[in-house]
């Protein structure tokens, strides 16, 4: 059984699947579309703001040939920065853009959680 346990996992799942995306030559929509869900909802795994279960993970890491594993593998801040970019902050150290994309990212799942309601 794999563990998501916090908010810089589920980023790092959205880098990875990104990553392996663009690899691909996919478009987010060609990604989505291939793996059955919306673009919408892949644009917010994409950017760590939608806890993934872990039999989406198995699935989506199916539907893009890599072990759920590969997902969950550590990436270095640099790389995770870049493609958070949705935050805009004065973070000037991996610690304090973590914790800023922690507010932000339970900010926006309280938002989906309210909209489904």
């Amino acid at each position: 059984m794999m563990k998501v346990n916090t908010l810089l996992d589920e980023r790092t799942i959205g880098y990875h699947i990104r990553r392996i995306i663009m690899e691909k030559g996919q478009t987010v929509k060609q990604a989505a579309d291939s793996m059955g869900i919306s673009e919408m909802y892949l644009q917010s795994i994409l950017t760590g703001s939608t806890a993934v279960k872990e039999e989406e993970l198995i699935h989506i890491a199916g539907k893009l040939e890599v072990k759920a594993e590969e997902l969950l593998k550590p990436v270095s801040e640099k790389d995770l920065q870049t493609n958070n970019l949705h935050c805009m902050g004065k973070a000037t150290d991996p610690e304090s853009l973590n914790k800023v994309l922690d507010k932000i990212d339970m900010y926006v799942r309280m938002l989906n959680i309210q909209a489904n309601d």
